[in-house]
């Protein structure tokens, strides 16, 4: 229709201009999205797309509105004029009958357009109804479609995030794939709702004197029946499910190396490093411990990969990484540390200990006595140098681990200990230089005992000499004088035999000193035979006075030849 011409072609104009304004928001190239702030974003966009399409849809109703009025008022004219023209006419009746009649043919024909044109407003607003309504459809099918194609972009760097872990099975996305395919789901329901609650323009107020015998089903909001009815946008969907299907299944097969690091995984759910300090474990546990940490650090290098891209998901491996690289560093440092400590505590008890050594090696040897005692003291000192020097390897072997297992300095770790490699291999140096002194020194003392030996062996074997005649003298005393006369008293007898004793054990203590230092200086120990000698004699005696008042002094036994010869086993068996 020639009037309706120029409208229809500004109106087709907005639905072109409405239909370039998306439902759907593309994926910025260099942002990472989590999946709620993604559809948090895309409900901004549709709010921000409602504005448009709702104020596209007012831009139509005002057109429609100045085309009614333009042709309803083309009428009006065309009537007035016909009037004035008539009381003109009955004035001035200048113009030929012929000419009359063609502008009265031609007036009746414009204003049967006129009345064709208005009769005609229902017919074009109901198209103009259906042209936004295939627009909304198409805007709905080109959101699906870019949905779609924006999962198909390759050498995408990021994307919409699921984070990688671990779970009892395998690996474990988070947010996992059918909770994907339910958010695009819900973003394609809630643009065809947008599209919806956009206002019908058959329904506006103005236009129902137009629109005759407007059904229920007409103004029905069937819309979504409609986009969903679309073979088109049915494969759409289908396509976008069985897209995040597919990279969800490429995604684990990706993953399928980062079960190499599982036991890490399990390290860092498990570990205490306060259980290990107590446990007390070995160097070669914790040396172990270091290697298998360092591995380890390797191991997540090459095992977890910080991002994997399929379609519109960011499989992010790198917190996963992260967390298991910061804890196995974490444990390298503490270890590390605590093994700086127990190396530390090492060293200082083995200076402690070539202290002890070298104060010891100050002694005198005026007598034989300090001869003997230095000679226990060196003896002592080369066992404890031995000690010293196996030490020495230890703690050479910690500082070797130690410089091994260089701390890791790429992460905010709290040092638990304030020793410094340096600190340790100073005192290292000191105990090796105080060893090499050691040794000089104790061969110098060997040489000093050598010299001396001659003289002391003499000294030695002198006074065993005079402590043997000493024992032997208390054994002459025993079986003498009022210890064998029937007639002395038991109580004085026993008072006696006591002081006999505790001279014999002055002697013997001297007599097992001597003995002791024949040992010492590598001689053969000589028992004296009189010691034994003495306790079995005394012994004998002793209890023969100890018992006496409990014998019937009537009985024969108690003659004073028979208490004189006889012990006091023998006597008791009588």
């Amino acid at each position: 229709i020639p009037a309706f011409q120029p409208s229809f072609l500004e109106l087709n104009h907005i639905l072109y201009e409405m239909q370039k304004n998306k439902c759907f928001k593309e994926l910025k190239p260099n942002r990472t999205y989590e999946l709620d702030d993604f559809c948090t974003d895309q409900k901004k966009g549709r709010e921000e797309a409602k504005e448009i399409y709702d104020g596209k849809v007012d831009q139509i109703t005002k057109k429609l509105e100045d085309l009614i009025k333009e042709v309803t008022e083309s009428k009006n004219i065309r009537d007035e004029e016909e009037f004035e023209n008539s009381k003109i006419g009955q004035k001035v009746k200048h113009k030929a009958m012929t000419v009359q009649k063609e502008e009265e043919l031609t007036k009746k024909n414009v204003l049967k357009i006129a009345k064709k044109n208005i009769s005609n407003i229902g017919t074009f607003i109901r198209l103009i109804d259906y042209m936004v309504i295939e627009t909304q459809v198409k805007i709905n099918q080109d959101g699906a479609d870019l949905i779609y194609s924006e999962m198909l972009v390759e050498d995408r760097k990021v994307g919409i995030t699921s984070n990688i872990s671990y779970d009892e099975e395998g690996m474990a996305f988070d947010p996992p794939e059918g909770e994907f395919v339910q958010q695009f789901e819900k973003i394609l329901s809630e643009i065809q709702t947008t599209c919806n609650d956009i206002a019908r323009v058959i329904t506006h107020p103005q236009f129902n004197q137009y629109i005759q015998g407007l059904s229920s089903t007409e103004t029905e909001r069937k819309f979504k029946d409609i986009v969903e009815g679309s073979e088109n946008y049915k494969l759409t969907k289908s396509r976008i499910t069985q897209k995040f299907i597919d990279d969800f299944a490429s995604l684990r097969r990706e993953t399928v190396k980062f079960e190499e690091c599982r036991i890490v995984n399990k390290f860092d759910s498990e570990f205490s490093f306060d259980e290990f300090k107590r446990a007390g474990h070995g160097l070669k546990y914790i040396q172990e411990k270091l290697e298998q940490l360092r591995k380890w650090e390797i191991l997540i290098n090459s095992s977890i990969r910080s991002q994997i891209m399929k379609g519109v998901v960011y499989g992010n491996g790198r917190k996963l990484r992260e967390k298991l690289t910061n804890s196995v560093k974490s444990a390298l440092n503490n270890i590390r540390d605590y093994l700086s400590e127990l190396t530390d505590k090492k060293g200082n008890e083995t200076v402690e200990k070539l202290k002890f050594i070298k104060k010891s090696l100050g002694k005198n040897m005026t007598n034989l006595t300090e001869y003997v005692d230095f000679v226990k003291l060196l003896n002592e000192a080369k066992a404890k140098l031995e000690e010293v020097i196996e030490e020495k390897g230890v703690i050479e072997e910690m500082n070797s681990i130690l410089r091994k297992s260089s701390k890791s300095k790429d992460i905010n770790t709290i040092a638990t200990s304030n020793i410094n490699e340096n600190t340790l291999q100073i005192k290292y140096d000191r105990i090796v230089s105080e060893i090499d002194e050691l040794k000089i020194e104790i061969s110098s003392k060997e040489a000093l005992i050598a010299d001396g030996q001659p003289e002391m062996l003499l000294v030695l074997d002198k006074n065993i000499v005079d402590v043997k005649e000493k024992i032997i003298e208390l054994i002459g005393k025993i079986n003498v004088g009022t210890f064998i006369q029937a007639s002395s008293q038991s109580a004085e007898m026993c008072s006696d035999l006591e002081k006999l004793k505790k001279r014999f054990e002055e002697s013997k203590k001297r007599a097992e000193t001597y003995m002791s230092s024949q040992s010492v200086l590598g001689q053969q120990v000589t028992p004296i035979e009189e010691i034994e000698e003495f306790e079995k004699k005394w012994e004998a005696r002793y209890r023969l006075w100890k018992n006496r008042d409990d014998f019937d002094q009537d009985k024969t036994i108690w003659f004073e030849e028979t208490f004189r010869d006889q012990d006091a086993i023998e006597i008791e068996k009588r």
